[in-house]
């Protein structure tokens, strides 16, 4: 008897877990641009456009406040030719 109460006792609780956790992507274009002055002297190379991927999960602690942890990937810089 006390197998199936934890058993359901556990069950219960990761299902009440997993409906406070929502997932996703998300996705965007980047324009790098860069000016580099220094002594009077001016150099503004190429824009390099890219994109980022970030993939996140939403933990809601409670009604008003969530929890987001995230990794990512960006590209980023200029060219210079």
């Amino acid at each position: 008897m006390k197998k199936i109460l934890l058993a359901t006792a556990f069950a219960l609780t990761v299902s009440f877990a997993n409906a406070q956790l929502k997932y996703g992507l998300k996705a965007g274009v980047n324009f790098a641009n860069m000016d580099i002055s220094s002594q009077g002297m001016s150099i503004s190379p190429k824009s390099q456009t890219s994109f980022h991927l970030t993939g996140f999960v939403d933990v809601a602690i409670s009604e008003k406040f969530s929890f987001q942890p995230g990794l990512s990937f960006q590209g980023k810089g200029y060219k210079v030719d």
